[in-house]
Protein backbone atom coordinates (compact mmCIF):
# COMPACT_ATOMS: atom_id res chain seq x y z
CA UNK A 1 0.00 0.00 0.00
CA UNK A 2 2.79 2.15 0.73
CA UNK A 3 4.35 1.73 -2.38
CA UNK A 4 1.22 2.33 -4.51
CA UNK A 5 0.81 5.57 -2.00
CA UNK A 6 4.51 6.79 -3.28
CA UNK A 7 3.76 5.97 -6.93
CA UNK A 8 0.88 8.28 -6.57
CA UNK A 9 2.43 11.30 -4.66
CA UNK A 10 5.51 11.24 -7.35
CA UNK A 11 3.04 10.73 -10.54
CA UNK A 12 1.73 13.91 -9.15
CA UNK A 13 4.41 15.79 -8.45
CA UNK A 14 5.84 14.92 -12.26
CA UNK A 15 2.32 15.82 -13.73
CA UNK A 16 2.21 19.37 -11.07
CA UNK A 17 6.05 20.30 -11.87
CA UNK A 18 7.97 18.10 -14.25
CA UNK A 19 8.63 19.42 -18.13
CA UNK A 20 7.16 17.93 -20.94
CA UNK A 21 9.77 15.77 -21.34
CA UNK A 22 9.85 14.88 -17.83
CA UNK A 23 6.22 13.45 -17.85
CA UNK A 24 6.78 11.67 -21.06
CA UNK A 25 9.68 9.59 -19.65
CA UNK A 26 7.83 9.28 -16.27
CA UNK A 27 4.73 7.99 -18.27
CA UNK A 28 6.65 5.60 -20.74
CA UNK A 29 8.97 4.36 -17.74
CA UNK A 30 5.54 3.41 -15.73
CA UNK A 31 4.25 1.26 -18.84
CA UNK A 32 8.03 -0.47 -19.32
CA UNK A 33 7.81 -1.09 -15.52
CA UNK A 34 3.99 -2.27 -15.59
CA UNK A 35 4.85 -4.61 -18.62
CA UNK A 36 8.01 -6.03 -17.05
CA UNK A 37 6.38 -6.65 -13.73
CA UNK A 38 3.49 -8.79 -15.25
CA UNK A 39 6.44 -10.99 -17.55
CA UNK A 40 8.25 -11.70 -14.05
CA UNK A 41 5.27 -12.41 -12.47
CA UNK A 42 3.79 -14.58 -14.95
CA UNK A 43 7.11 -16.65 -15.14
CA UNK A 44 6.96 -16.90 -11.48
CA UNK A 45 3.42 -18.00 -11.58
CA UNK A 46 3.94 -20.93 -14.46
CA UNK A 47 6.78 -22.05 -12.69
CA UNK A 48 5.17 -22.91 -9.21
CA UNK A 49 1.65 -24.13 -11.30
CA UNK A 50 4.21 -26.44 -12.97
CA UNK A 51 5.92 -27.40 -9.51
CA UNK A 52 2.57 -28.11 -7.72
CA UNK A 53 1.17 -30.05 -11.10
CA UNK A 54 4.28 -32.15 -11.27
CA UNK A 55 3.73 -33.18 -7.28
CA UNK A 56 0.08 -33.08 -7.17
CA UNK A 57 -0.38 -34.83 -10.04
CA UNK A 58 2.81 -36.99 -10.94
CA UNK A 59 0.91 -39.05 -14.16
CA UNK A 60 -0.16 -36.71 -15.73
CA UNK A 61 1.87 -35.84 -18.78
CA UNK A 62 2.20 -32.07 -18.99
CA UNK A 63 1.55 -29.98 -22.86
CA UNK A 64 0.84 -26.94 -21.96
CA UNK A 65 0.19 -24.22 -19.50
CA UNK A 66 -2.07 -21.04 -20.10
CA UNK A 67 -1.17 -18.20 -17.24
CA UNK A 68 -4.15 -15.04 -17.22
CA UNK A 69 -3.49 -12.83 -14.57
CA UNK A 70 -6.27 -11.35 -12.33
CA UNK A 71 -7.71 -8.18 -12.96
CA UNK A 72 -4.99 -5.47 -11.55
CA UNK A 73 -2.92 -7.88 -9.91
CA UNK A 74 0.66 -9.19 -11.25
CA UNK A 75 0.63 -11.62 -7.62
CA UNK A 76 -2.85 -13.82 -8.54
CA UNK A 77 -3.27 -15.58 -11.54
CA UNK A 78 -5.48 -18.02 -13.22
CA UNK A 79 -3.64 -21.33 -15.11
CA UNK A 80 -5.00 -23.84 -17.27
CA UNK A 81 -2.73 -27.23 -17.13
CA UNK A 82 -3.39 -29.46 -20.60
CA UNK A 83 -1.84 -33.09 -20.34
CA UNK A 84 -2.67 -36.73 -21.31
CA UNK A 85 -2.83 -39.63 -18.63
CA UNK A 86 -3.84 -42.80 -19.53
CA UNK A 87 -5.56 -41.92 -22.80
CA UNK A 88 -7.63 -39.38 -21.18
CA UNK A 89 -6.89 -35.54 -22.65
CA UNK A 90 -7.00 -33.71 -19.05
CA UNK A 91 -7.17 -29.60 -18.67
CA UNK A 92 -6.71 -28.62 -14.89
CA UNK A 93 -7.90 -25.23 -13.38
CA UNK A 94 -6.04 -23.57 -10.88
CA UNK A 95 -5.35 -20.64 -9.02
CA UNK A 96 -1.86 -19.01 -8.37
CA UNK A 97 -0.92 -17.14 -5.50
CA UNK A 98 2.22 -15.29 -5.67
CA UNK A 99 4.00 -14.36 -2.32
CA UNK A 100 3.55 -13.53 -0.27
CA UNK A 101 -0.12 -14.10 -0.63
CA UNK A 102 -1.48 -17.70 0.33
CA UNK A 103 -3.46 -19.65 -1.74
CA UNK A 104 -6.78 -18.58 -0.45
CA UNK A 105 -5.93 -15.08 -1.15
CA UNK A 106 -6.75 -15.31 -4.95
CA UNK A 107 -10.69 -16.01 -5.10
CA UNK A 108 -11.44 -14.38 -8.14
CA UNK A 109 -13.20 -16.10 -10.65
CA UNK A 110 -14.11 -18.86 -7.93
CA UNK A 111 -18.05 -17.90 -8.88
CA UNK A 112 -17.09 -18.86 -12.94
CA UNK A 113 -18.87 -21.55 -13.93
CA UNK A 114 -17.40 -22.78 -16.76
CA UNK A 115 -19.06 -24.02 -20.15
CA UNK A 116 -17.40 -26.97 -20.36
CA UNK A 117 -18.48 -30.05 -18.33
CA UNK A 118 -16.26 -30.09 -15.42
CA UNK A 119 -15.48 -31.53 -12.49
CA UNK A 120 -14.58 -30.36 -8.78
CA UNK A 121 -11.27 -30.56 -7.41
CA UNK A 122 -10.56 -31.32 -4.04
CA UNK A 123 -6.58 -31.10 -3.77
CA UNK A 124 -4.62 -29.20 -1.13
CA UNK A 125 -3.04 -25.92 -1.99
CA UNK A 126 0.91 -26.53 -2.71
CA UNK A 127 3.26 -23.46 -2.81
CA UNK A 128 0.04 -20.97 -3.03
CA UNK A 129 -1.66 -23.28 -6.09
CA UNK A 130 -5.14 -24.01 -5.53
CA UNK A 131 -6.32 -26.39 -8.56
CA UNK A 132 -10.10 -26.17 -8.65
CA UNK A 133 -11.51 -28.45 -11.89
CA UNK A 134 -10.56 -30.76 -14.33
CA UNK A 135 -12.30 -31.24 -17.93
CA UNK A 136 -11.64 -35.16 -19.01
CA UNK A 137 -12.06 -36.62 -22.08
CA UNK A 138 -10.95 -39.35 -24.35
CA UNK A 139 -7.80 -38.85 -26.54
CA UNK A 140 -9.21 -41.55 -28.77
CA UNK A 141 -12.77 -39.84 -28.86
CA UNK A 142 -11.28 -36.38 -29.48
CA UNK A 143 -9.26 -37.96 -32.91
CA UNK A 144 -12.15 -40.05 -34.11
CA UNK A 145 -14.20 -36.41 -33.80
CA UNK A 146 -11.51 -34.52 -35.64
CA UNK A 147 -11.52 -37.11 -37.94
CA UNK A 148 -15.12 -36.95 -39.14
CA UNK A 149 -16.26 -33.63 -37.98
CA UNK A 150 -14.32 -30.91 -40.53
CA UNK A 151 -15.49 -27.95 -38.37
CA UNK A 152 -14.02 -29.88 -35.38
CA UNK A 153 -10.83 -30.35 -37.35
CA UNK A 154 -10.92 -26.32 -38.63
CA UNK A 155 -11.73 -25.31 -34.94
CA UNK A 156 -8.61 -27.65 -33.52
CA UNK A 157 -6.07 -25.16 -36.02
CA UNK A 158 -6.60 -22.50 -33.71
CA UNK A 159 -8.33 -23.28 -30.11
CA UNK A 160 -5.22 -24.12 -27.94
CA UNK A 161 -7.16 -25.87 -25.23
CA UNK A 162 -10.51 -27.59 -26.85
CA UNK A 163 -12.77 -28.90 -25.53
CA UNK A 164 -16.22 -30.84 -26.41
CA UNK A 165 -19.36 -32.06 -24.96
CA UNK A 166 -20.92 -34.97 -26.34
CA UNK A 167 -24.07 -35.25 -28.28
CA UNK A 168 -26.98 -36.62 -26.25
Amino acid sequence: RFVLLALTAASCAVVRWGSERQRLAYALGGCLAVAGLFVACSSLAKAALRRATIAAFPALEVQDLVMTPMPANPTCWEGLVQGEQGGQYRVLRASVALPPLGAEACAAGDDVVPSAPIARLSRDARGGVRFRSEYRASVAELRELSERDCQFRAFLRFARLPYFTPAR
